[in-house]
Formats: structure tokens, C-alpha cells, sequence
């Protein structure tokens, strides 16, 4: 009795977490931005954790991905590394 008390407490349905901003927010600071292939490539530089994900298909049901621990690396050298738990997955170029 005890054990399926404890497995029925521990299966909680994590709640989908909010868009950390607004497609609203997304298009303003896209129309207001310059787009030089230049300026957006020395934007990227540097280490992004993954926070958040989102279908195209169904925007409403987008998920929390920061426990995930995933970092985009971009670096000088147009190189991207992605990372997850501190181990390399996947870099190309």
C-alpha cells in the first residue's frame, strides 16, 4: 500500500511552463533589429542555454527545457557546438 502511495505521488504531471516572451514581444524587437549578416553573427557568439521549446505546429504547447541542461555554443570560427550535461553532442561548422 505504501509503495503504490509513493509511486502515484511521484508520477505529478509537471505543468507546461509560460513562453519566456511573447511572440508579440518576438516580433517587435525582430522589426526594431538590424540584420546584417555581420551584426547578427557577432550577436551569437558565445554560450545560450536552452530554456524553452516550441512546435510550430502547436505554439500553446510549448515546455520548459532548462533542467535539460543544453547549451549552443557559437563560436568566431562559425563553429556551433551543442552541449548537454557538460559533454559535446553534436559541432558542425
Amino acid at each position: 500500500m505504501f509503495t503504490s502511495m509513493l509511486f502515484i505521488l511521484s508520477c505529478e504531471k509537471e505543468d507546461v511552463s509560460q513562453r519566456p516572451i511573447s511572440q508579440t514581444d518576438i516580433w517587435n524587437c525582430y522589426n526594431e533589429s538590424e540584420w546584417s549578416e555581420l551584426k547578427v553573427r557577432n550577436e551569437l557568439i558565445g554560450k545560450w542555454k536552452w530554456i524553452y521549446s516550441e512546435n510550430f505546429w502547436a505554439p500553446d504547447e510549448g515546455w520548459n527545457t532548462e533542467s535539460e541542461n543544453t547549451l549552443i555554443e557559437f563560436s568566431n570560427d562559425s563553429t556551433l557546438n551543442i552541449i548537454v550535461n557538460g559533454d559535446p553532442e553534436n559541432t558542425t561548422k
